[in-house]
């Protein structure tokens, strides 16, 4: 487990939209969210699937489409918590982590967010191995691990 804080936000962003390869939208939105929700709440866990209990229910998170719109409307924070919330409700689960479904432009970033809002870990994969198959913790430079 490592934690992801406010001042490694910039390093992911450029990250994800490096790893996105123009795909994915901007991130500048996305990074401004998590900063403030960071801020607020403090550093967010980042785990291993293995480091998870079992039966911990890791629900997925990311937009599909557009993304341009929340540039010119960001997100407030409680969307993906509402979001989670409904999915809590009809699957009858409780969601106990939050993995995004790709670590690449925008959506790595709003998984972190939505973890952070929801006070859950983030876990250290993603649900589509197409563009990254995993976080790496932010740094200067730019790293990917399997």
């Amino acid at each position: 487990m490592w934690e992801l804080t406010a001042d490694d936000v910039d390093d992911l962003a450029l990250g994800a939209a490096l790893v996105g390869s123009g795909g994915g939208g901007s991130t500048r939105a996305a990074a401004s969210l998590l900063v403030r929700l960071l801020r607020a709440g403090g550093p967010l866990p980042v785990v291993a699937p293995t480091e998870l209990p079992p039966d911990t229910w890791a629900v997925p998170v990311g937009l599909v489409g557009s993304v341009t719109v929340f540039e010119e409307k960001p997100l407030g924070g409680a969307e993906f918590t509402r979001a989670v919330r409904g999915v809590e409700h009809h699957a009858r689960i409780a969601c106990g982590a939050v993995l995004g479904f790709e670590a690449a432009g925008v959506n790595a970033l709003l998984a972190a967010a939505a973890a952070a809002a929801l006070g859950v870990p983030l876990v250290d994969a993603t649900g589509w191995a197409g563009r990254s198959r995993s976080w790496s913790r932010p740094r200067s430079s730019c790293t990917a691990s399997r």
